[in-house]
């Protein structure tokens, strides 16, 4: 260590700077390898991705289903102007509207006055008998009625009677209160009042 000498004759050893050594370098750590990840799995209850359904071409519509689709829309329309309008949008729309079709009866016509409420009838049978005139018709619903009266007296509610009838396996049957007409075959059998009657029947239509 070396020394120097101060005016006042004291020593004073020098001071001697030493550098401070160099700083240590950090060595780098080996990479850790990383493993392979996997995608996460859809959350549950989702369904997993499909390819989407390719779209179908829609077939043309036929005529006749043109035509019915039309119909029906002519139909609404007018179902929302009677709703809209009231009576006077029937009265004007009726002359473009088709008149819906209605079952007439085939045949030969009833009679008028055996014709049951004055309605459209095919005549099925006239009868007479010794004292009676029977004429069975048939309405356009397919309903079979029994007309029948006295001969010689005029006719009036007592003389005459127009009821509904059904058929049976030999004829037909009519029903009116305590009274039963049955047509077999060609007789006539009229029971009521405690008395059973058969006659002859004599077919005229």
């Amino acid at each position: 260590m070396a020394e120097r000498i101060l005016d006042d004759g004291a020593r004073q050893p020098d001071i001697v700077l030493t550098p401070p050594p160099p700083p240590a370098t950090a060595v780098p750590a080996p990479p850790v390898p990383q493993r392979p990840t996997r995608p996460a799995p859809p959350p549950p209850g989702l369904p997993p991705a499909s390819r989407p359904k390719a779209r179908r071409r829609s077939r043309p519509l036929s005529p006749r289903t043109k035509r019915k689709a039309r119909k029906a829309a002519l139909w609404v329309a007018v179902a929302v102007a009677l709703y809209v309008f009231g009576p006077t949008a029937m009265d004007r729309l009726a002359h473009i509207l088709p008149e819906p079709a209605t079952a007439s009866p085939t045949g030969n016509p009833c009679p008028a006055e055996a014709r049951p409420d004055g309605a459209e009838a095919t005549l099925i049978a006239s009868y007479t008998t010794v004292r009676h005139t029977i004429v069975l018709c048939r309405t356009a619903s397919g309903l079979p009625y029994y007309d029948g009266r006295f001969t010689d007296r005029p006719v009036t509610k007592e003389n005459h009677i127009n009821i509904r009838a059904e058929e049976t396996p030999e004829g037909f049957l009519a029903v009116n209160g305590d009274y039963s007409y049955r047509i077999s075959g060609d007789y006539v059998t009229i029971t009521g009042g405690g008395k059973r009657e058969t006659l002859r029947l004599t077919k005229t239509g």
